[in-house]
């Protein structure tokens, strides 16, 4: 298993090596387009509040509801435009490990696959809120019966935390269908569960060394945080990718 964690990881770093300019612009680019539309949403809603508003009570909160669904607006579409962006970046990452990889392809794979990417998002929200249904219940319980035990609500956190872990690595590859094989949105789902489920201690340990990674390079001063989010977050991706690309048949 080790052997094959340093295969995926050497693999990574081959790819991200020969294309690391790509990569870390891919990465930009959709950092930035979500900021915009949050930026937008942002500064929208605080405008529509309006000073004039704040004699009025009743036009004051209208106003503050009216912001907040404006930000919310925008944030919901910046999310969804970065995920749309983030499809042609596993493109992205998949042209990297076979040789070249091209910022077009990854605009024209977005672009072309759009309407799945909402559409899988939106199944894995439901399916994700249907599992955690239960779990946050049961973690709300146990809260409640001793709210003042802070060892009891750290366990409980921690537990939390473990089990949503645990559960969503199972959705780790949910968007590489779309990206590389243009599945649909049940089929590409499907597929990541019985990729992962076959494989799922050595998608496991390369999830969480690469967050180990991620967590100890953030550390670093000045630019640890830019290493972790420009090379880390991609070799990871790849990592992932090399992971599909061969285990799909």
């Amino acid at each position: 298993m080790i052997c094959l964690v340093e295969k995926y990881f050497k693999q990574a770093f081959d790819a991200f090596s020969k294309n690391w300019l790509s990569l870390i612009l891919g990465l930009f680019v959709i950092f930035i387009i979500i900021g915009v539309f949050m930026g937008i949403g942002l500064v929208a809603g605080i405008a529509s509040i309006g000073i004039a508003n704040l004699t009025s009570p009743q036009a004051l909160m209208t106003s503050i509801f009216s912001g907040l669904s404006i930000v919310s607006i925008m944030m919901l579409i910046g999310t969804l435009v970065g995920l749309i962006l983030f499809v042609g970046y596993i493109r992205l990452c998949a042209d990297s490990i076979k040789g070249k990889a091209s910022l077009s392809s990854m605009f024209s794979v977005a672009k072309e696959n759009a309407i799945t990417t909402i559409i899988t998002s939106i199944i894995l929200s439901i399916i994700l809120t249907i599992l955690f249904a239960p779990l946050t219940i049961l973690l709300s319980a146990s809260l409640i019966a001793t709210p003042t035990n802070l060892m009891n609500i750290g366990i409980t956190a921690l537990i939390g935390s473990i089990v949503t872990y645990l559960i969503i690595i199972l959705f780790a590859l949910s968007f590489h269908g779309i990206a590389i094989d243009n599945l649909g949105p049940i089929e590409t789902i499907k597929k990541s569960i019985s990729i992962v489920m076959k494989n799922y201690i050595l998608v496991l340990l390369i999830s969480i060394i690469y967050l180990i990674l991620y967590t100890v390079i953030n550390f670093i001063p000045l630019i640890g945080s830019l290493i972790s989010l420009f090379v880390i977050i991609p070799m990871c991706l790849i990592s992932l990718t090399a992971i599909y690309l061969e285990k799909r048949r």
